[in-house]
């Protein structure tokens, strides 16, 4: 978890004299200085309080509401600091899900699923200026294909609400959020169940040196919990910090869509997939201009853990 705060210099006046300018309060200064992030489909507010003291407060809000649970609470910077030595100003995501307002987006595509729980990332930038940001609906509905599913407009409002509470600014949408339907995804077919599939997925995911799991989403039984059907759709979130932390210290933004995703899901002919985001497309959503080394070896690692969950394993030999 991660955010930010800003200084600034003041010159006095001259004997006599007054300058309006000059008399402006820090925090109005500030305010005209900040420069708001700019990612496609990332909606964002401008944070009157510390990373930390607005994380915080999300998870407050979540817990006041019976229907919405944390999922996963993600510091980027401590992660960086104890395994990538690597120092980061403070960036942290908060997932947080309400199965009852998800499930029926995944009803409609369950690649939806691949952007689900919802997440909320917080970071403080090099100025000092704190910022909350969201994948907002127009996105998650562009890239899903999910116009139409009338629980949209309900997470909507929850997002704003929160990021606002959370935050105590304004939400401002950016000035593009829609992309082509399936952008950045890639997707491979496995010959085997979801169940088989995901299990060499998370096998090939723990033994790999310096990988780790974040944590793991079963989405068809948490729909099943309130009442409603979807076919197998699992998540799994995890990461390398050491090849994550340079790209997201770099452009903090990114801390939203990282760790990696894979989503292992059955289709509605009984065929396994897995979905996961293209590196390239994010980097290119948050404007990442460097760390191209560890963007290939991104790439690459996951294409290598793909190949490992869709193959089975060679049959024994009779004796």
């Amino acid at each position: 978890m991660m955010l930010l705060c800003a200084g600034l210099i003041a010159l006095p006046a001259c004997s006599g004299s007054s300058n309006k300018e000059d008399d402006k309060a820090p925090a109005e200064v500030s305010a005209q200085q900040a420069t708001p992030p700019s990612v496609t489909g990332m909606s964002y507010a401008r944070s009157e309080k510390s990373s930390d003291e607005a994380s915080k407060e999300l998870e407050k809000m979540i817990e006041g509401k019976p229907a919405l649970s944390v999922v996963g609470n993600l510091d980027h910077a401590t992660n960086a600091s104890e395994n990538a030595d690597m120092e980061m100003r403070d960036t942290r995501v908060i997932f947080f899900g309400n199965p009852a307002l998800g499930t029926p987006l995944m009803q409609r595509n369950q690649m939806a699923g691949i952007d689900l729980p919802q997440h909320m990332l917080f970071y403080e930038e090099e100025a000092g200026d704190v910022w909350v940001t969201y994948n907002n609906t127009q996105y998650l509905s562009s890239r899903h294909g999910l116009e139409g599913v009338e629980t949209l407009p309900k997470i909507d409002e929850a997002l704003r609400g929160m990021a606002e509470g959370a935050s105590g600014g304004s939400v401002v949408a950016p000035p593009s959020s829609e992309v082509a339907q399936g952008e950045g995804l890639k997707t491979v077919e496995s010959p085997d169940s979801v169940e088989m599939t995901y299990a060499r997925l998370k096998t090939a995911i723990e033994s790999n040196e310096g990988m780790e799991v974040a944590f793991e989403v079963n989405h068809s039984k948490n729909a099943r919990e309130v009442g409603m059907e979807l076919r197998m759709t699992r998540l799994i979130v995890f990461g390398a910090a050491k090849t994550g932390s340079p790209i997201i210290k770099s452009q903090q933004t990114m801390g939203l869509d990282l760790p990696q995703k894979m989503l292992v899901w059955e289709d509605e002919q009984g065929v396994t997939h897995i979905t996961y985001n293209d590196p390239m497309f994010l980097a290119q959503r948050h404007g990442v201009k460097m760390n191209e080394a560890q963007l290939q070896k991104m790439a690459e690692a996951l294409s290598s853990l793909v190949k490992k969950a869709s193959t089975p394993a060679p049959a024994t030999p009779m004796p």
